[in-house]
């Protein structure tokens, strides 16, 4: 990368093919299902969703190879700012980002297939799905003495939709890597990256799936002990299968919402209790999104103590003056927000200092649609 070539208003250490532009404005693995009252009609429902997605594989692999394997060529191509569909360059085929966007949803699509399962259970289960790395970050947790963390919309590990929603993951791990945070707070995840953003960063990983193409991610360092951890559905009126059956039939912008909190014991022996969410957008109705609003302030007092450290936020959908960052400051949070991503806190030793910023890679194509945003929390 060129010297000069980077603007930025945070520190950095040479990230290779990425560069930060100023802002434009009880770990256990494997699932942990929620106890049943009746044990049948759980075992019931778990074989029926086996059932259906073993049919959905078969169906795919019977009808769809053809289509799957155009897909996957459309949602990796190159992408051209060429009107024409495709287009023959001296480097090859490229596509237009239209053609590419519709390539990248009906892949994500057959990639979330194998996950239905999972994503109903986790819609009917107040854990998250555990992952635990096998290796870990090269830095120490809270080296700074302060707690570090981050959240970003990974757009599903892919560039804008503008741009083609191109394949991004290696560079967010990378960009994920170089900020050497804590605890990263992560939206819009696919089910299908979430085993290699865990072992990239070497960090124990919680995840709410939500739908068969995303959930929500708490990553956090191996050197802070995970004493609990919860994932609440918000708007849930039905069982699993319910939920994502109207999801298919209601289309994006209507998928289930969650909250997840997970508490950590710091080095210096305080409790934190840590929470992620990505809230319903302008397509619900304000009688939804206030009720999603209200779940999450209940919650969050029902499992924060008093004078326990608070750390949170995430995709808010609504900025600094929104209608839950007015309720989280009449709980007694401190609102610190960029754009509609936010970290907030309570009981913080100090003020905390936050960052946000957008990234381009060596091209200048942006990474992910969202910006990160980057605090640091005294304790």
């Amino acid at each position: 990368m060129e010297a000069g070539s980077i603007k930025s208003n945070t520190a950095y250490r040479g990230v290779p093919g990425v560069r930060y532009a100023a802002p434009e404005g009880e770990p256990q693995d494997g699932f942990l299902p929620q106890p049943s009252s009746d044990e049948g009609e759980t075992q019931g429902k778990s074989h029926r969703l086996r059932k259906l997605a073993l049919g959905s594989m078969l169906a795919l692999g019977v009808l769809g190879t053809a289509a799957g394997a155009g897909s996957y060529a459309l949602a990796h191509a190159p992408v051209c700012a060429q009107a024409a569909p495709i287009t023959l360059t001296d480097r090859g085929l490229c596509i237009s980002p239209e053609l590419g966007l519709t390539g990248a949803h009906v892949w994500r699509i057959l990639e979330g297939i194998p996950s239905l399962p999972d994503a109903a259970r986790g819609l009917e289960s107040s854990r998250n799905q555990v992952t635990l790395a096998e290796g870990r970050p090269a830095w120490r947790a809270m080296e700074g003495g302060d707690l570090k963390a981050v959240t970003w919309n990974l757009h599903h590990e892919r560039s804008r939709d503008a741009d083609g929603a191109r394949p991004q993951l290696e560079k967010m791990i990378q960009a994920m890597i170089d900020q050497q945070a804590d605890v990263y707070l992560l939206q819009e995840v696919s089910p299908g990256h979430v085993n290699e953003l865990v072992e990239g960063l070497g960090m124990h990983g919680y995840y709410s799936q939500t739908t068969l193409l995303q959930g929500n991610l708490v990553l956090v360092h191996p050197d802070l002990p995970v004493t609990t951890h919860s994932s609440r559905v918000l708007l849930n009126d039905g069982g699993g299968l319910q939920e994502l059956q109207e999801w298919a039939l209601q289309g994006d912008g209507q998928e289930p919402r969650s909250l997840q909190t997970v508490e950590v014991r710091l080095p210096n022996a305080r409790e934190a209790l840590l929470w992620n969410t990505h809230m319903p957008t302008h397509n619900y109705t304000d009688a939804q999104r206030a009720e999603a609003r209200e779940a999450v302030i209940e919650e969050l007092a029902s499992q924060a103590d008093p004078g326990q450290l608070v750390v949170g936020g995430g995709d808010l959908n609504a900025g600094a003056d929104g209608s839950l960052a007015n309720e989280l400051r009449q709980d007694g949070h401190q609102v610190h927000a960029f754009h509609i991503d936010s970290i907030n806190t309570r009981n913080a030793a100090g003020p905390v200092e936050l960052e946000g910023f957008k990234l381009h890679d060596a091209q200048g194509v942006q990474i992910s649609d969202h910006p990160m945003a980057v605090a640091k929390v005294p304790v």
